[in-house]
């Protein structure tokens, strides 16, 4: 039988009596390993993803306290941009993209849509959704006070 023979050049002096792990014990660990690792993705991913949606639900919070300071100043919502208020498109890392879907005289309607990586992440909240009211809405299947 093969035997793969680690450190015996540091612990035997004698090679033919090398005794070590064969062929079938390494990938049997090498197996086990990858299955645990395996089951422990989603653990560590799953987190990460709520972290960045909550980023995207504290810039939407912070757009909306600019878009009433600017209706404050300007009487509409109207003209309201992204570039005019001074408010980067994208949140930080690029994980959720910024819009005012709708600026009329009296309302607006802000959206947090996910790139991507966290579409595909988080499938249940999708389109973070927040109107001049303060609703708060989202376009995926769970019920939107899980994804605010």
């Amino acid at each position: 039988m093969f035997k793969l023979c680690i450190f015996c050049s540091l612990m035997l002096t004698n090679k033919s009596r090398c005794t070590g792990f064969s062929l079938i014990e390494v990938i049997i660990v090498l197996a086990i390993i990858s299955i645990c690792a395996t089951l422990a993705v989603p653990v560590f991913i799953q987190p990460q993803s709520t972290a960045y949606r909550r980023e995207a639900v504290i810039q939407l919070s912070s757009l909306a306290a600019v878009m009433e300071h600017y209706q404050l100043e300007e009487g509409t919502y109207e003209g309201a941009s992204l570039s005019r208020l001074g408010i980067s498109e994208w949140t930080t890392g690029h994980h959720y993209q910024l819009a005012i879907r709708q600026a009329t005289r009296s309302n607006y309607l802000l959206a947090a849509t996910p790139s991507e990586k966290q579409a595909e992440r988080d499938v249940n909240c999708g389109t973070l959704l927040l109107d001049s009211l303060g609703e708060k809405s989202v376009s995926g299947s769970t019920e939107s006070l899980l994804c605010w």
